[in-house]
């Protein structure tokens, strides 16, 4: 039997986690034997149970890596959902192909699919990135958000595809900036992230896209 794997990715808020979830619990009602993991990254944030902003939950264990769920999975394992998969190294790349092509199971996988800087979101230290994960999916799903900028008390309001990190008093936070603050580094929530469209995206200090087709 063929393994399939869905890709759930977009911005932050724009309901990946549960869209995961409510997969995850319609295969448990199928019958189908599920197991969850989760980046330990999202511990400080979410516990360590599969959380959506709205509340909703799934049993999870947390992990740093492919090899620590290859150690933590079971024989008898038919269906494999993973949170928070931007935050893993590219390992998790081969472990993806091998369960969904070698095992035969069924991989549905939430993540960020761009940083802050709006850049694709690379895998750990390496230059691999999120993409191949997307290029793989049998079905990707790509969610939105709602962009939350206001200018004088108006809200924007049209579809968010990009994650902006604000300081506290909501200014964009430079490109500079570390790509990835756990929480312990920000331990007075220092900085948050929200929802924006293209038109409010700002990240000071991004370099500018230079494209020239006539050059050769």
């Amino acid at each position: 039997m063929g393994g399939n794997l869905v890709a759930i990715f977009g911005p932050v808020g724009a309901c990946k986690t549960d869209e995961n979830i409510k997969r995850l619990d319609d295969f448990q009602l199928e019958g189908r034997i599920v197991q969850a993991f989760k980046h330990v990254l999202d511990v400080p944030r979410h516990g360590s149970n599969l959380r959506s902003r709205r509340g909703t939950e799934f049993p999870a264990t947390p992990v740093n890596d492919a090899s620590e769920i290859y150690k933590l999975l079971r024989a008898e394992t038919q269906v494999i959902g993973i949170g928070e998969g931007q935050f893993f190294p590219p390992d998790i790349i081969e472990f993806i192909k091998d369960q969904v092509y070698n095992h035969g199971r069924i991989i549905p996988i939430d993540f960020l699919n761009t940083d802050f800087r709006g850049e694709l979101f690379r895998l750990g230290e390496s230059d691999r990135t999120i993409a191949e994960i997307i290029a793989m999916a049998h079905e990707p799903i790509y969610k939105t958000s709602i962009c939350t900028y206001e200018d004088n008390g108006i809200r924007c309001g049209k579809s968010a595809h990009y994650t902006q990190r604000l300081f506290l008093d909501n200014t964009p936070v430079p490109y500079n900036d570390p790509l990835i603050i756990v929480g312990d580094e920000n331990p007075r929530n220092e900085r948050r992230y929200v929802a924006r469209c293209i038109d409010h995206h700002f990240v000071p200090g991004r370099p500018k896209i230079l494209f020239n087709p006539l050059s050769k």
